[in-house]
């Protein structure tokens, strides 16, 4: 695949997501600051809309740096995942600060 090239499709945070010239498929790039340079990671997708949803998720987890173990997470996309996701910290909350955020 000589001459293939990476194209920047969206940037999403720190996170870009990159089109592979010669195959279709998309890829996470950041910035690596200890390697000085750019790297990239396989999305494992050829659609768009799967590629953002997985950066996205990237973002929204907090993952920094090289996102190998992040992305073999699957991204959260239904209402009952997130609120999952968010019930370790919704549980050390304090009980006045939970129901003075419900009541109109």
């Amino acid at each position: 695949m000589a001459g293939a090239t990476y194209k920047l499709i969206e940037k999403i945070g720190p996170w870009s997501v990159l089109k592979h010239s010669a195959t279709g498929r998309f890829y996470v790039g950041w910035y690596d600051a200890e390697a000085q340079g750019g790297r990239r990671r396989a999305l494992h997708t050829d659609s768009l809309s799967e590629a953002c949803a997985r950066v996205t998720s990237l973002l929204e987890r907090g993952v920094q740096g090289d996102p190998k173990d992040g992305l073999a997470e699957k991204p959260l996309k239904t209402v009952a995942e997130v609120l999952e996701w968010h019930r370790p910290y919704v549980v050390d909350l304090p009980r006045e600060r939970l129901s003075s955020s419900t009541s109109g």
